[in-house]
């Protein structure tokens, strides 16, 4: 089954039964990942437009029994679940990223994922609090 990475984004073929929960390695970036793969029995979502984000609830069977996940998503574009629907869930860090329709192979991004903050952004953060502090000490002592 084509399985797209919670990490890259990276779609590979994997071999898994059809329903379940999965822990899977990526062949391209080499991260960990898990994977919820069921059968939808409904699927709700709700926007809000102002901080552009919805949030899910899904409704599956796994093995013949009755699941439900809830989530938020950082992204307000919906995504296309209908019921009998085969889906996987692709998750990195514990939070969902990745939600495919099998059915009609394609993938939405639910969560994108967080910028990395490099050093260089660091220091220039630390060096403008020193500043800021500098400027401050410098006009009490001048008072």
């Amino acid at each position: 089954m084509k399985i797209v990475c919670a990490n890259c984004e990276e779609q590979n073929n994997y071999e898994v039964e059809k329903e379940g929960y999965y822990s899977l390695s990526c062949s391209d970036c080499e991260a960990d990942f898990q994977v919820i793969i069921g059968i939808a029995r409904s699927k709700r979502s709700r926007g809000h437009k102002p901080s552009q984000s919805r949030e899910y609830s899904i409704r599956f069977f796994q093995n013949g029994n009755d699941d439900f996940i809830q989530f938020e998503s950082n992204c307000y574009d919906d995504v296309e679940l209908k019921s009998k629907d085969i889906f996987v869930i692709s998750s990195f860090d514990g939070k969902p990223r990745i939600l495919a329709n099998i059915n009609i192979h394609k993938y939405w991004v639910i969560n994108t994922k967080p910028t990395e903050i490099d050093d260089a952004m660091v220091m220039t953060a630390i060096v403008l609090f020193i500043f800021i502090g500098l400027v401050i000490v410098a006009m009490i002592s001048a008072s």
